[in-house]
C-alpha cells in the first residue's frame, strides 16, 4: 500500500503472497496502522443514480511501536 496508494485487495494479494489480503488489512488496522478505505461510485446506466465501485486502500500512518512488546519482564 505504501508502494502503491490507492491499490485494490486483488492488487495487494497479488504484490505479495499474503493468503489472505482482507485478513491483512483488519490485522493491520488492529496492529495501529492507519489505512483509510475509500469505495468509488460509478454511474449506473442512465447516469439517474450511482453503484459501488472498486474499494481503494491507502496507508496513511505507521504505529509508533511497530513490535509488539512480547518480551518484556516486568
Amino acid at each position: 500500500m505504501e508502494a502503491r496508494p490507492g491499490c485494490t485487495l486483488r492488487e495487494l494479494g497479488d504484490g505479495a503472497d499474503l493468503g489472505s489480503a482482507t485478513k491483512v488489512v483488519s490485522e493491520m488496522l488492529r496492529s495501529g496502522y492507519g489505512v483509510r478505505k475509500v469505495r468509488e461510485s460509478l454511474p449506473c446506466v442512465e447516469g439517474t443514480r450511482r453503484r459501488r465501485g472498486t474499494l481503494r486502500l491507502f496507508l496513511e500512518a505507521r504505529p509508533a511501536n511497530v513490535q509488539p512488546d512480547l518480551f518484556l519482564s516486568e
